[in-house]
């Protein structure tokens, strides 16, 4: 499935069945509420090679935005269809032991305050109740080569069972970056930066695993 030229994110995702690939282009995609993924195996992929993680210029400076050729997706303030009043916004939802969603070659912005404006020395706010993806229930996440930044509430957050593994991924401040919940939660991370402010890059709450 081609994003746009199928679908577009939201509706790529409705569309999919059980083992499908979405590629979406070099673009800038917004998204209206936050996604629900349907439980089933899942790709999401960018049509390059950018990577990410620890990866730095020659001189050994830190690169502070997504590579040109990445396809961007900026979350919503609002939540997924038929959530609760507690729920955040975001991009994606991922619950139930059958999802398994893999994203790769994507970057995600998030719609809290334009921390381009904000000095380095000053406190983190939390400036927009978004958080990027919320795996709960037994979902399993893969992140590989993605690029989080500007998420008022959290980048990753495993729940009730769920694991998020990221690998060669970059958080660019957040509130939270990555977060595990409870005792049977656990988020894995491999080759990864967190560049600039938060309160917490990485919070394990409750027993949780990191």
């Amino acid at each position: 499935i081609r994003v746009p030229e199928d679908y577009d994110l939201a509706g790529a995702v409705a569309a999919a069945r059980d083992g499908h690939t979405i590629l979406v282009e070099d673009n800038w995609w917004d998204v209206d509420e936050v996604i629900a993924v349907p439980p089933i195996r899942l790709q999401i992929v960018g049509v390059n090679e950018a990577t990410y993680g620890t990866k730095r210029t020659p001189r050994g400076e830190v690169e502070h935005g997504p590579h040109d050729d990445t396809p961007v997706i900026s979350g919503s303030f609002s939540p997924r269809h038929g959530a609760g009043d507690e729920e955040d916004g975001g991009v994606f939802w991922v619950e139930g032991a059958g999802s398994q969603l893999t994203l790769r070659n994507l970057a995600f912005v998030g719609v809290s305050d334009d921390w381009e404006e904000v000095e380095e020395d000053q406190p983190v706010q939390l400036g927009g109740c978004d958080s990027c993806i919320v795996a709960t229930q037994g979902a399993r996440v893969t992140i590989e080569d993605c690029w989080f930044s500007n998420f008022g509430r959290m980048g990753i957050q495993a729940r009730h069972g769920a694991r998020i593994e990221a690998t060669a991924v970059t958080f660019n401040r957040h509130y939270f970056g990555a977060v595990s919940e409870d005792p049977q939660s656990s988020v894995v991370l491999r080759d990864v930066d967190f560049q600039g402010a938060y309160v917490y890059a990485c919070l394990v709450e409750k027993s949780g695993s990191m």
